[in-house]
């Protein structure tokens, strides 16, 4: 149980580190404001929206992974997935927010 909650853990925080990493990288105000579409009005741009909630998930999954095995075999596969799967809503935000946006001008 015990390497189970140091690996969550570990794999927590780099997560929450690289995703704060990639918010300040650009700023944490245009970060925020991609949740938005660039009209007078605040209306809230669903897919990017949708990703966010994706990869909230995504990180509960990695918190509580302790809860759900301690093997290490499953704890690396789970690790690998959850990575994968961060990168995979990586390049759809990278979608939505910067190619949408250059269509658009």
């Amino acid at each position: 149980a015990f390497t189970g909650k140091v690996f969550s853990g570990f794999l927590t925080a780099v997560i929450l580190s690289l995703e704060l990493m990639n918010a300040s990288h650009r700023g944490f105000k245009r970060s925020i404001g991609d949740f938005f579409h660039d009209e007078g009005k605040q209306k809230l741009n669903w897919p990017v929206a949708i990703i966010a909630l994706l990869k909230i998930g995504i990180i509960l999954f990695g918190v509580t992974l302790f809860a759900w095995t301690d093997e290490p075999e499953y704890l690396a596969a789970s690790g690998l997935l959850i990575i994968v799967a961060l990168i995979i809503t990586r390049v759809l935000n990278h979608l939505f927010v910067h190619e949408i946006k250059t269509t658009e001008r």
